[in-house]
């Protein structure tokens, strides 16, 4: 039977396994291809995928054309996130119409002799004053 393998790290490998196939020597074909040690596998299948949770000489419930997914839970544990996902603190803003604010007020604008606004905050024309 042939199995399709991804793990986190983006890799991909297609098993082709022959029944009936342990949980050890599921383990062990993984190790093999992609580098994973059993003991930092976390594997998954089906659809939802459900981790698969057997002893060691159980058999795996797969069937021909089933996608496995493997997490390197060494990995996981030992990565720290990017610099651009670390928090920071954020910083109060200084209120509107503030110098630093990226918003300009009404009075910031310098408006062209022609078009400067009504004094009127209802009126809606852009008539000369």
């Amino acid at each position: 039977m042939k199995i399709r393998l991804t793990a986190s790290g983006g890799q991909t490998a297609t098993l082709d396994l022959v029944p009936p196939v342990s949980f050890s020597s599921l383990q062990e074909v993984i190790h093999r291809e992609l580098g994973i040690v059993p003991e930092s596998q976390h594997i998954r299948h089906g659809f939802p995928p459900r981790v698969l949770k057997l002893s060691p000489n159980d058999a795996v419930p797969l069937h021909h054309g089933d996608k496995v997914s493997v997490e390197d839970t060494s990995k996981s544990a030992d990565s720290k996130p990017p610099s651009s996902l670390s928090q920071k603190k954020a910083e109060p803003s200084s209120g509107f119409g503030a110098s630093s604010s990226a918003y300009k007020t009404f009075d910031d604008v310098s408006w062209p002799q022609d078009e400067v606004p009504s004094s009127n905050p209802y009126d809606l024309s852009m008539s000369a004053v």
